[in-house]
């Protein structure tokens, strides 16, 4: 968005990112989806089915992961009508895709037990995303992710940190990250961690408090500006009194 408004109105800009409340998606209490809690390795997608939203990569990507991960489970939830998902329903129907779960919407209460389900979080947008709170929601979480190498994603997560960044549209890519993801525990493990970590500066007590830092700055900013017509006013009054002999001590 920085990139585009500045095309029109240059200037320098001050971003303060969204925030999530970390406690809701970390909760000790929080309990897997019991459907869902067998075991088996969950991979979790949460969004539309727009096109820049990727989901049509991600399904791609699920047959190779099936091939070498035959027990690997794909969680689709998101706000998305039957028209949206009939597309991706048929293509699962067509290549004999077992394990794929349209759940569609969710209420707010019930995504941190689907967050608390997965074993992995995959974001497959293409672009046009400014950071993407849901990535924020799977640190937060402890899900490690697999996601899209864009501009928005890599302001918040860095390759082989709290997750493994894909080549954007590249299905294989996307496969060979997500399998060695659901292979290796203890790389998700301390993934999980690093993700945690990165979470907390993104809770909304701290950037509550940075929009409140840039309202007091601007306001300072504003007093200061508006004194400096009034000294100038001041400095032309003295001068005038002077001329005239008449000079004497003028308060501001």
């Amino acid at each position: 968005m920085r990139e585009y408004i500045t095309q029109y109105f240059p200037g320098d800009y001050v971003i303060i990112p969204n925030g999530i409340d970390c406690a809701r998606f970390d909760a000790p209490y929080l309990q897997p989806i019991e459907r869902f809690n067998d075991g088996r390795p969950n991979i979790l997608y949460v969004g539309r089915m727009d096109a820049r939203k990727g989901f049509r990569h991600l399904i791609r990507a699920y047959p190779y992961v099936k091939e070498k991960i035959p027990d690997a489970r794909l969680i689709v939830v998101g706000a998305f009508s039957d028209q949206d998902k009939m597309p991706f329903v048929r293509y699962a129907r067509t290549h004999k895709l077992k394990g794929v779960h349209f759940v569609g919407y969710i209420s707010p209460e019930e995504l941190p037990r689907y967050y608390r389900t997965a074993t992995v979080f995959c974001a497959p947008s293409t672009g046009f995303e400014s950071f993407g709170i849901v990535l924020l929601e799977a640190m937060a979480a402890g899900v490690p992710i697999v996601a899209s190498n864009i501009a928005g994603y890599c302001t918040v997560m860095q390759n082989d940190a709290q997750g493994l960044l894909v080549p954007p549209g590249d299905t294989r890519a996307m496969a060979n990250a997500l399998i060695a993801l659901l292979r290796d525990p203890l790389r998700r493990a301390r993934m999980s961690e690093r993700g945690r970590v990165t979470a907390i500066l993104y809770d909304w007590n701290l950037i509550a408090e940075r929009v409140l830092d840039f309202y007091r700055e601007l306001i300072l900013r504003r007093n200061a500006i508006a004194k400096k017509p009034a000294k100038k006013r001041l400095a032309r009054v003295r001068h005038m009194l002077r001329l005239r002999g008449r000079t004497r001590k003028i308060s501001p």
